[in-house]
């Protein structure tokens, strides 16, 4: 019958085996645990005849702890344990129940073996204590906290993050590579008790248990940061080190990301770069004391993360997604207004570096503004394959991705305090910080052109060096020239078409001259190297470049076709406040008299002066066929 039914008191059992009243386990797992093996003179088997009555056992578990009936007549006694019933083995009290009930339904006898040997049934009971308290322990430590100032979860903490020293200035306060694996293993072990504590508004994991796939800055945030750093009233980096740590680079996020994303982009980074092991990124939630954080957006200049990005010499690196979620779109980073205002301290900066990594199954990729240094390498030994490395580094950014950049609005970007939203917003209006923002304003309309603009110029080369043979690839031209032009706050621009020979050079030179911004624009840099140029080319790009323009750096090596003939038409089709030029004209076909001249407007004119004393220019046309099926001129200077 049930234990529940005949269960006598737990002082019962305690008269017979010390301890067992007040054992912590549950009855039913009582002595289920493996024992030593006991004597075989240890075991007795007892016969409960059906006619006789009831059988008198009471067990708790497995273990007698009464008789009565015929139990008592057949001297069974308490502290016995219960084997086995018919020759099958019983586990707990419900297959002793089961057991009796099946023989009391059939009419017959059962046959119950017990162990009597009460040292064996101790030990049984003592290793069953044991492992009941365990698994008790391992079902405990699975449950999630039920807030991050539960006591287990502070001393796990504070345990393994100790207080190391103050360091005064925010901006050295940039965490190594090697600091955020130490962080984010911590996690990665014990967030399976953490929980998504947002309201289902805020977050679609709310309430959600944890795991490395879905926790991101927030919930590290309110888990470890918070809690790690209130005590002491410092920033996370203050309990990794003593020692001022220098931003390197600064990183630009979305909080929402996963955090193993967000390792994985900078470890992207460090690799493609081949960073030192020293490297510090300067990243908002460690190196800010955020228990005593305030609202700097009234004045960029006092900004942490303004004096991070001087420290780090303007280098920054934006952290995107590469369209993981179908519901967010790729780049979601830049629907949050905080990396948009991180961007837009960005806009004014002469030296400005900005690495994009691009989160996308099965690796991230770097994007960058220039050459890695391994590709600098690769172009000074060989001609053409630093650049061919960059396309092939770079060839998994979808156009996708790339016009959703050519479409930031500021205004209709989220943040997670409405407050802060307001503020920033009103602080891009140039209205009180404390009143409700306008919606629709004219520095928005400007500012998102100029964020616009700085990712046009970024993928500028990957868009124009495509063959448009497909509507896609066409629309994304002229969006991106059409951006860049756009950018009339601009005042200097670097393009690139170096070694770009998919397409005639006059498809991809119409392109370049619709990019240019009619105002603004003072400095210019082109990089045009390995572009099978031609001198008849050279007036329509000096025609093409802006009036305002004061400075050109134009780079036109290796086009072996070009010649004196096509840089003085150049140079004749030059707007009239130029005052600067600088020529790269190696391995053409340029005299050293003329390439003599090449970094001095003034005496490239003098020399063009020079030239023309000596004789009038007679073109040769050579209508011969060609590899390339393009007409040759030859230009000659003869007297005539």
């Amino acid at each position: 019958m049930p234990a529940t039914a005949m269960r006598p008191s737990h002082a019962a059992a305690e008269l017979i085996i010390p301890g067992a009243g007040g054992r912590p386990f549950s009855g039913s797992a009582a002595l289920a645990a493996p024992c030593r093996t006991p004597r075989r003179d240890s075991h007795k088997q007892v016969e409960f005849g059906h006619a006789a009555g009831d059988h008198g056992l009471h067990w708790e578990g497995t273990l007698v702890v009464g008789a009565s009936g015929q139990a008592q007549k057949l001297g069974v006694k308490p502290g016995w344990k219960i084997h086995k019933i018919d020759g099958r083995a019983v586990y707990d009290g419900n297959d002793i129940s089961m057991r009796l009930q099946e023989a009391m339904w059939q009419w017959r006898s059962s046959h119950v073996s017990f162990i009597t040997d009460t040292s064996v049934v101790r030990a049984a009971l003592k290793e069953a204590r044991i492992a009941a308290t365990k698994a008790e322990e391992e079902r405990v430590a699975k449950l999630a906290f039920e807030g991050n100032t539960d006591h287990v979860h502070m001393t796990q903490v504070t345990e393994q993050f100790e207080f190391q020293g103050y360091i005064d200035r925010p901006e050295e306060r940039a965490i190594t590579l090697k600091q955020l694996h130490r962080v984010i293993n911590f996690a990665k072990e014990k967030c399976h008790r953490w929980k998504d504590t947002a309201t289902s508004e805020e977050s679609r994991t709310a309430g959600v248990r944890l795991n490395s796939e879905i926790m991101n800055m927030y919930h590290l945030h309110h888990w470890l940061i918070m809690p790690a750093t209130i005590e002491k009233t410092c920033s996370f980096v203050e309990l990794l080190t003593n020692q001022r740590q220098a931003a390197d680079w600064c990183v630009s996020h979305w909080w929402g990301e996963p955090v193993i994303e967000l390792v994985r982009c900078i470890e992207c980074q460090a690799n493609t770069r081949k960073l030192q092991a020293s490297s510090a990124w300067w990243i908002a939630a460690f190196s800010i004391r955020q228990a005593s954080a305030q609202d700097e957006v009234s004045d960029p200049s006092r900004h942490r993360l303004m004096k991070a990005m001087s420290a780090a010499q303007f280098k920054m690196l934006l952290v995107l997604d590469g369209g993981r979620d179908e519901n967010l779109g790729p780049a979601y980073a830049l629907n949050r207004l905080w990396c948009c205002y991180e961007l837009a301290m960005f806009l004014d900066q002469p030296k400005l570096c900005l690495d994009i990594a691009v989160y996308k199954l099965p690796k991230p990729f770097l994007i960058t503004n220039g050459f890695t240094e391994i590709e600098e390498d690769m172009e000074m030994i060989n001609n053409g394959a630093g650049y061919k490395a960059k396309l092939d580094r770079e060839k998994e950014v979808s156009l996708e991705l790339i016009e959703r950049t050519l479409e930031i609005k500021i205004q209709s970007a989220q943040a997670s305090v409405s407050t802060e939203r307001n503020r920033i917003l009103n602080y891009f209006a140039g209205q009180d910080l404390h009143l409700s923002p306008i919606e629709e304003h004219g520095p928005y309309e400007k500012l998102n052109k100029r964020l616009q603009g700085l990712f046009a110029a970024l993928f500028w080369r990957r868009v124009v060096c495509s063959t448009a043979k497909d509507a896609n690839t066409h629309a994304a031209q002229q969006r991106i020239t059409d951006v860049l032009r756009g950018d009339t706050w601009r005042k200097s621009l670097d393009l690139c078409l170096s070694y770009c020979v998919v397409t005639a050079p006059e498809e991809k030179l119409a392109l370049l001259a619709r990019s240019l911004p009619a105002a603004g624009i003072k400095g210019l840099r082109l990089d045009l190297k390995g572009l099978d140029l031609l001198d008849e080319n050279l007036p329509a790009l000096g025609g093409s470049l802006p009036p305002g323009l004061e400075e050109l750096n134009l780079d036109l090596s290796f086009n072996a076709q070009i010649s004196n003939f096509g840089i003085t038409n150049f140079v004749n089709a030059l707007p009239a406040k130029m005052r600067e030029l600088t020529l790269g004209l190696s391995q053409t076909a340029v005299t050293p008299d003329f390439q003599d001249h090449r970094n001095c407007l003034e005496g490239l004119r003098q020399q063009i002066i020079h030239e023309a004393q000596k004789g009038s220019i007679c073109n040769v046309v050579n209508l011969c066929p060609s590899p390339d099926r393009r007409v040759f001129v030859k230009n000659v200077r003869e007297k005539i």
